[in-house]
Protein backbone atom coordinates (compact mmCIF):
# COMPACT_ATOMS: atom_id res chain seq x y z
CA UNK A 1 0.00 0.00 0.00
CA UNK A 2 1.56 3.25 -1.18
CA UNK A 3 1.39 6.04 1.42
CA UNK A 4 4.32 8.13 0.23
CA UNK A 5 2.16 11.18 -0.47
CA UNK A 6 2.38 11.85 3.28
CA UNK A 7 6.08 12.78 2.94
CA UNK A 8 6.39 13.94 -0.67
CA UNK A 9 6.81 17.67 -1.17
CA UNK A 10 4.36 19.35 -3.57
CA UNK A 11 7.10 20.30 -6.06
CA UNK A 12 8.87 16.93 -5.96
CA UNK A 13 9.01 14.94 -9.20
CA UNK A 14 8.96 11.14 -8.97
CA UNK A 15 11.50 9.61 -11.35
CA UNK A 16 11.09 5.97 -10.28
CA UNK A 17 8.81 4.11 -7.91
CA UNK A 18 8.27 0.49 -7.12
CA UNK A 19 7.60 -2.28 -4.65
CA UNK A 20 9.48 -5.49 -3.95
CA UNK A 21 8.74 -8.69 -5.83
CA UNK A 22 6.77 -11.06 -3.59
CA UNK A 23 8.66 -14.38 -3.56
CA UNK A 24 12.22 -13.02 -3.31
CA UNK A 25 11.13 -10.52 -0.63
CA UNK A 26 9.32 -13.02 1.58
CA UNK A 27 11.89 -15.78 1.18
CA UNK A 28 14.81 -13.41 1.82
CA UNK A 29 13.80 -13.79 5.47
CA UNK A 30 14.46 -17.50 5.11
CA UNK A 31 18.20 -17.28 5.78
CA UNK A 32 17.41 -16.72 9.44
CA UNK A 33 14.60 -19.27 9.17
CA UNK A 34 17.05 -21.80 7.74
CA UNK A 35 19.39 -21.18 10.66
CA UNK A 36 16.40 -21.73 12.94
CA UNK A 37 15.61 -25.01 11.18
CA UNK A 38 19.16 -26.26 11.70
CA UNK A 39 19.03 -25.14 15.33
CA UNK A 40 15.59 -26.77 15.73
CA UNK A 41 16.57 -30.12 14.20
CA UNK A 42 19.96 -30.26 15.95
CA UNK A 43 18.33 -30.04 19.38
CA UNK A 44 15.88 -32.95 18.84
CA UNK A 45 18.46 -35.68 19.59
CA UNK A 46 19.71 -33.65 22.55
CA UNK A 47 16.20 -33.52 24.00
CA UNK A 48 15.86 -37.28 23.65
CA UNK A 49 19.24 -37.95 25.27
CA UNK A 50 19.21 -35.17 27.86
CA UNK A 51 19.32 -35.73 31.56
CA UNK A 52 16.76 -34.04 33.74
CA UNK A 53 19.09 -31.17 34.65
CA UNK A 54 19.83 -30.18 31.04
CA UNK A 55 16.39 -30.89 29.63
CA UNK A 56 15.01 -27.39 30.28
CA UNK A 57 18.01 -25.66 28.67
CA UNK A 58 17.85 -27.85 25.57
CA UNK A 59 14.09 -27.31 25.32
CA UNK A 60 14.74 -23.56 25.40
CA UNK A 61 17.13 -23.89 22.43
CA UNK A 62 14.55 -26.04 20.64
CA UNK A 63 11.88 -23.34 21.08
CA UNK A 64 14.29 -20.61 19.96
CA UNK A 65 15.06 -22.56 16.78
CA UNK A 66 11.36 -23.04 16.09
CA UNK A 67 10.65 -19.32 16.57
CA UNK A 68 13.53 -18.39 14.24
CA UNK A 69 12.15 -20.79 11.64
CA UNK A 70 8.66 -19.26 11.70
CA UNK A 71 9.10 -15.61 12.69
CA UNK A 72 11.26 -14.09 9.93
CA UNK A 73 9.35 -15.35 6.90
CA UNK A 74 6.09 -14.33 8.63
CA UNK A 75 7.51 -10.90 9.40
CA UNK A 76 8.49 -10.41 5.74
CA UNK A 77 5.04 -11.62 4.64
CA UNK A 78 3.29 -8.99 6.79
CA UNK A 79 5.78 -6.32 5.72
CA UNK A 80 5.40 -6.98 1.99
CA UNK A 81 2.23 -4.94 1.33
CA UNK A 82 3.58 -1.98 3.31
CA UNK A 83 6.96 -1.70 1.59
CA UNK A 84 7.36 0.82 -1.22
CA UNK A 85 10.23 2.81 -2.73
CA UNK A 86 10.45 6.16 -4.53
CA UNK A 87 13.33 8.03 -6.14
CA UNK A 88 12.70 11.72 -6.79
CA UNK A 89 15.00 14.38 -8.19
CA UNK A 90 15.93 15.28 -4.57
CA UNK A 91 15.90 12.12 -2.47
CA UNK A 92 15.13 8.45 -1.98
CA UNK A 93 12.14 7.54 0.19
CA UNK A 94 11.66 4.06 1.64
CA UNK A 95 8.29 3.19 3.18
CA UNK A 96 8.01 0.21 5.56
CA UNK A 97 6.25 -0.77 8.78
CA UNK A 98 3.78 -3.45 9.80
CA UNK A 99 1.61 -1.50 12.25
CA UNK A 100 2.53 2.14 11.59
CA UNK A 101 4.21 3.63 8.55
CA UNK A 102 7.94 4.35 8.77
CA UNK A 103 9.65 6.48 6.15
CA UNK A 104 13.40 6.43 5.58
CA UNK A 105 14.76 9.34 3.57
CA UNK A 106 18.18 9.77 1.98
CA UNK A 107 19.01 13.05 0.23
CA UNK A 108 20.79 12.39 -3.06
CA UNK A 109 23.64 14.77 -2.23
CA UNK A 110 24.41 12.74 0.93
CA UNK A 111 24.94 9.42 -0.88
CA UNK A 112 28.52 8.20 -0.46
CA UNK A 113 28.16 4.85 -2.24
CA UNK A 114 25.63 2.44 -3.66
CA UNK A 115 25.76 -1.16 -4.82
CA UNK A 116 23.53 -3.65 -6.61
CA UNK A 117 23.17 -6.97 -4.77
CA UNK A 118 21.51 -9.97 -6.40
CA UNK A 119 20.95 -12.70 -3.85
CA UNK A 120 20.13 -16.40 -4.02
CA UNK A 121 16.36 -15.91 -3.71
CA UNK A 122 16.43 -13.15 -6.35
CA UNK A 123 17.97 -15.61 -8.80
CA UNK A 124 15.74 -18.51 -7.70
CA UNK A 125 12.37 -16.70 -7.64
CA UNK A 126 12.82 -13.19 -8.93
CA UNK A 127 13.98 -13.60 -12.53
CA UNK A 128 15.29 -10.01 -12.72
CA UNK A 129 15.06 -8.84 -9.13
CA UNK A 130 17.75 -7.61 -6.77
CA UNK A 131 18.64 -5.14 -4.03
CA UNK A 132 20.30 -1.74 -3.99
CA UNK A 133 22.31 -0.87 -0.89
CA UNK A 134 22.71 2.87 -0.32
CA UNK A 135 25.30 4.31 2.06
CA UNK A 136 25.08 7.98 2.97
CA UNK A 137 26.86 10.40 5.23
CA UNK A 138 25.47 10.21 8.76
CA UNK A 139 23.80 6.80 8.35
CA UNK A 140 24.70 4.03 10.78
CA UNK A 141 23.94 1.31 8.24
CA UNK A 142 23.00 1.42 4.56
CA UNK A 143 19.41 1.69 3.42
CA UNK A 144 18.26 -1.24 1.31
CA UNK A 145 15.87 -1.11 -1.62
CA UNK A 146 14.94 -4.78 -1.48
CA UNK A 147 14.04 -7.27 -4.18
CA UNK A 148 12.96 -4.81 -6.86
CA UNK A 149 12.58 -5.54 -10.57
CA UNK A 150 15.39 -4.40 -12.83
CA UNK A 151 17.81 -3.32 -10.05
CA UNK A 152 20.62 -2.50 -12.49
CA UNK A 153 18.40 -0.06 -14.38
CA UNK A 154 17.27 1.61 -11.15
CA UNK A 155 20.90 1.75 -10.02
CA UNK A 156 21.87 3.61 -13.21
CA UNK A 157 19.08 6.15 -12.58
CA UNK A 158 20.24 6.58 -9.00
CA UNK A 159 23.93 7.03 -9.90
CA UNK A 160 23.08 9.54 -12.64
CA UNK A 161 20.95 11.59 -10.22
CA UNK A 162 23.54 11.37 -7.45
CA UNK A 163 26.29 12.72 -9.75
CA UNK A 164 24.04 15.49 -11.09
CA UNK A 165 23.15 16.72 -7.59
CA UNK A 166 26.77 16.88 -6.38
Amino acid sequence: MRELDKVLESDEVILWEGAPKFLPFVFSGSQVGLSGLIFFVATIPLILLARKTLWFLILLFFIMGFLMLIWFPLYKLFLFNKTYYVITEKRIIIQTGIIGRDFGVVDLDKITSAAVLVGFFDVLFGDTSGNIAIAAAGLFRPYLISNISQPHEVFRILKKLSRAVK
